[in-house]
């Protein structure tokens, strides 16, 4: 899964404490995964099959927007504002 998630751009984060897993986790730059790999692990449910444990992250972002947007004062201010808004309107 490290691997697949280096391929495609994103950050994984292992949760690895032990020095031999650790090392092991850097194997993962001396190979690639096949093009159907991927489409096949892309193609998982991220929140079914995996209890949630993989997530692409395009919730984080507004539309039209890039992952700088994360990390924006004003956008996490917004993102406070519309969820308080939502939680007042659910109950």
């Amino acid at each position: 899964m490290l691997r697949w998630a280096v391929q495609r751009g994103t950050v994984p984060l292992p949760r690895s404490s032990t020095p031999t897993r650790v090392a092991e986790n850097f194997g993962l730059f001396d190979w690639a995964l096949s093009p159907e790999h991927v489409a096949a692990l892309d193609a998982l449910d991220a929140t079914a099959g995996s209890g949630g444990r993989i997530m692409k992250g395009d919730h984080l972002v507004q539309a039209g927007g890039d992952w700088r947007d994360v990390w924006d004062e004003a956008f996490l201010a917004a993102w406070a504002a519309k969820r308080q808004q939502q939680q007042q309107q659910s109950a």
